[in-house]
């Protein structure tokens, strides 16, 4: 039952996430260095180049506001592309 609760609370917060998302992303970034965060999508595509990961999404929140979104498509074969309204699966042991 925790582990169907955990599926459902993660499903809801990405939910949340495809909903919220607005212009406050932008007006949170400014107080943050977007050269740092560029490093972030680096390390996503650097993952993808040496078969690490596939496509994929990093989602940064501070004080229940997005301040950072990045989605890295791998364009591989058979690997789905990723949007701002994807819902993701997750499978708990």
């Amino acid at each position: 039952m925790k582990r169907l609760l955990n599926y459902l609370f993660i499903s809801l917060l990405f939910l949340n996430y495809a909903c919220d998302y607005s212009i406050k992303t932008n007006e949170k970034r400014k107080n943050y260095d977007s050269e740092r965060l560029k490093k972030i999508g680096d390390v996503q595509r650097d993952l993808i180049v040496k078969g690490q990961i596939v496509s994929n999404q990093v989602v940064m929140y501070k004080d229940g506001q997005i301040i950072y979104n990045s989605i890295v498509n791998s364009n591989l074969n058979g690997d789905e592309n990723i949007t701002d309204k994807t819902i993701f699966p997750l499978f708990i042991k």
